[in-house]
């Protein structure tokens, strides 16, 4: 649930407000360069990557946790005897 905050934050979000940035400093889209644009297209790559990175890992980690609780009805892979 963080990772889709995280990552729509910034493919949403960050996207919206760079336009509008944008809109306003080269409202005939004639190419300018600026710092702050530059600077909010990397703040909206990283938070897009970084909502990916953690769910990634929240995927990793879910089977792992599985396992090792038990919610199989075996434990670390083995049936158990009892």
């Amino acid at each position: 649930m963080i990772a889709g905050t995280i990552y729509l934050g910034g493919a949403v979000g960050m996207e919206f407000i760079a336009g509008e940035y944008l809109t306003h400093i080269d409202p005939h889209h004639a190419g300018v360069t600026d710092l702050r644009r530059d600077l909010l297209a990397t703040l909206e790559e990283t938070l897009e990557m970084t909502g990916l990175i953690l769910l990634i890992q929240a995927l990793v980690k879910t089977p792992r946790q599985a396992g090792e609780t038990g919610m199989s009805g075996k434990k670390n892979g083995t049936a158990s005897l009892v």
